[in-house]
């Protein structure tokens, strides 16, 4: 049976993934941009969004799953492994079937629906093979909560990786050899199906004693249930926030706007979750750890490291993201989606200190907090959506999200005023004042770079533009945790040195 790993290990390999997976982002986009025109590549999104948006029936099992594999693989008990696995996966797969078949047979309203037209004779074929896809990722989900749940993100990561890599190449050919759009989606179903098949003989070498489609029983539905409803609750409303932006813009302006939304959207979420992999590492750490104090403490650190970290990435994000989009798209593009792309970058800072407290109360077994945090910010976000789009176009998503944070900064002093109650630790001073550092120095370094001339915008400059900014940035937030929390250093920082260097020198010995 396979060791689960340290976070440290878990945290950096699901890191690289995400890295990387950004690094084929940036090549691909602008390839795939440019091969289908922003009209056919918005639609292109708007398929994702599809099966996205269906896998609202998963009814929160997923994070069920993860959850008690990780609690009674701990306490080494076989039977409740393949009680709650067998449970998802017979429901997925009954669930999966009754939604493909359903719309299968109704692609004519879709594309009525969502505006999609310009699909053309295509349409219905590239709607019901999107249909498809959906199915095959939504049992691939099922599996893939096996590696996660036994802290094996190293194993997880290899196939995130190995994915992508074959979309990065098979993606590129497509383009390139003229096949368009619905090339693109059959290659993704494609790789879809391979993808199903690698996760489930993984599965079963992870965990040798797992049965599949074992007929679970009444008893089973209820465990998982007892905690998926909450959790289905959140994605219901979750997707309000990921999808609906993409939806509403198509039916409000066009395809056309939601590239100008979804490409920085893209980066930045890219960027985002690569922050986040590695916090999602707690989840399965929180739900089969037993000692309070080691949690609390986890929880603390956890969360001032991933605030510093959104802070030093994301303000010079926001500042550079525009002339980013320029360089990496087009100028004309930049123009059109800079101002937006600077306001999500922006909102996400305030999102840096939000990601610990999701796994904690996952792996406390309390999704119902999640639940209502999640209703609060996407009906924010839905709100302000049919608000400011009609009236002031694609921006209106922007501030949709920047109102949204701050439900998630009320959500911290909630989260320590019930579980943490650690006296000799002031909330406020740790979270709120890097906040308001964060906010001033973004607001200096756009000032500063808005009134200097500069030489027309290439590759270099913006190299050393960017460059003076993140150090800038980096050296005020780090005078910023010197001041609020010396042993913050001490405890992060100094370790990774010490160990840096042991290792350094048992290789010259």
């Amino acid at each position: 049976m396979p060791l689960k790993k340290s976070l440290k290990y878990n945290a950096f390999w699901n890191i690289l993934s995400n890295i990387l997976n950004i690094l084929l982002l940036f090549i691909l986009t602008p390839i795939i941009t440019k091969g289908l025109g922003d009209v056919q590549y918005g639609i292109y999104i708007i398929l994702g969004t599809i099966g996205g948006a269906l896998s609202i029936i998963n009814l929160g099992l997923g994070e069920a799953t993860l959850r008690y594999v990780a609690l009674y693989h701990s306490k080494n008990d076989k039977e409740g492994v393949n009680r709650v696995f067998n449970a998802t996966l017979w429901l997925y797969s009954l669930l999966g079937i009754i939604v493909t078949v359903t719309f299968f047979f109704m692609p004519e309203a879709i594309i009525r629906l969502l505006n999609l037209s310009e699909l053309g004779s295509d349409g219905t074929l590239l709607i019901q093979l999107t249909l498809v896809l959906f199915f095959i990722n939504f049992i691939y989900g099922c599996f893939t909560s096996i590696p996660q749940a036994l802290q094996r993100y190293d194993i997880f990561s290899y196939i995130q990786i190995g994915q992508n890599g074959i979309r990065f190449i098979v993606n590129i050919l497509v383009i390139l050899l003229g096949y368009g759009l619905k090339g693109l989606v059959v290659t993704q179903l494609s790789i879809g199906i391979l993808s199903l098949l690698v996760v489930i003989i993984i599965s079963k070498r992870l965990l040798p004693f797992l049965s599949l489609y074992r007929i679970p029983s009444r008893k089973d539905y209820k465990e998982v249930f007892s905690y998926g409803i909450f959790s289905f609750i959140s994605q219901i409303v979750g997707l309000v926030w990921q999808y609906c932006d993409n939806i509403l813009l198509s039916i409000f302006i066009g395809p056309q706007a939601v590239s100008y939304f979804s490409i920085p959207m893209q980066v930045i979420g890219k960027v985002n979750s690569t922050i986040s992999s590695g916090f999602s590492v707690l989840f399965p750490k929180f739900a089969s750890e037993k000692d309070v104090t080691t949690i609390k403490s986890i929880y603390i650190k956890s969360t001032q490291l991933s605030l510093y970290l959104s802070i030093i990435i994301f303000v010079p994000i926001a500042i550079m993201i525009k002339d980013f989009l320029g360089i990496w798209i087009s100028s004309d593009f930049a123009e059109k989606s800079g101002f937006i792309a600077t306001i999500l970058a922006f909102s996400y800072i305030a999102r840096g200190a939000f990601l610990p407290y999701d796994s904690l109360l996952k792996g406390l077994g309390v999704p119902k907090y999640i639940m209502y945090i999640t209703i609060a910010s996407s009906f924010i976000i839905l709100f302000c959506d049919l608000l400011l789009i009609p009236s002031i176009g694609v921006e209106g998503v922007g501030y949709s999200y920047l109102l949204s944070s701050l439900i998630g900064v009320f959500v911290i002093g909630c989260i320590w005023k019930k579980y943490i109650k650690n006296k000799n630790i002031i909330a406020y001073k740790i979270f709120l004042f890097p906040y308001l550092v964060s906010i001033g120095c973004f607001t200096i370094l756009l000032h500063l770079k808005n009134n200097i001339s500069l030489p027309t915008i290439n590759f270099t400059s913006f190299l050393v533009t960017g460059c003076i900014v993140f150090i800038i940035n980096l050296a005020i937030t780090f005078i910023t945790i010197r001041i609020v929390d010396k042993d913050f250093i001490h405890e992060i920082y100094y370790p990774f040195i010490l160990k840096l260097k042991e290792k350094c020198l048992s290789k010259k010995q």
